[in-house]
């Protein structure tokens, strides 16, 4: 069986800009290219998307996570982490420095393929830390 890629862009910022997650393009404008948001963007948050594996210009379920809760797991996250038909996203927006991913919420990104991200940004001399998106399929 031949494989398939997707190609897909995530970003976060350290500026008061939405993250995106850009299917089928590059960031810039394409009329081919699908372009999702957070239906609810707040500045310092983490924007956790779960796209459909089979259709993902389609977003699924997300989670916008104020920054002051770094160290909790959204509830009802592992249903969709655990289920091979969905790709999720991690990014941020405007996240403050002081509200990097800490305890379990840190040990759960880790989990999913983020620690070498996540240890570069505890590194990071700036008042924003943008942690750009992890996705597994």
């Amino acid at each position: 069986m031949a494989s398939t890629f997707l190609p897909y862009t995530i970003t976060s910022t350290a500026q008061k800009v939405k993250p995106t997650v850009c299917i089928g393009a590059a960031f810039t404008s394409h009329p081919n290219g699908t372009y999702l948001h957070p239906d609810n963007p707040q500045d310092d948050s983490y924007w956790i998307v779960f796209l459909d594996a089979k259709n993902p210009r389609q977003k699924v379920k997300e989670w916008v996570v104020p920054g002051a809760n770094n160290s909790t797991v959204p509830g009802g996250i592992d249903t969709y982490m655990n289920d091979p038909d969905y790709i999720f996203a991690v990014a941020t927006q405007y996240l403050d420095v002081t509200h990097v991913p800490q305890g379990d919420f840190y040990n759960f990104l880790a989990k999913y393929g983020a620690g070498q991200e996540l240890r570069s940004s505890s590194t990071r001399p700036s008042v924003t830390v943008p942690i750009p998106g992890w996705a597994i399929s």
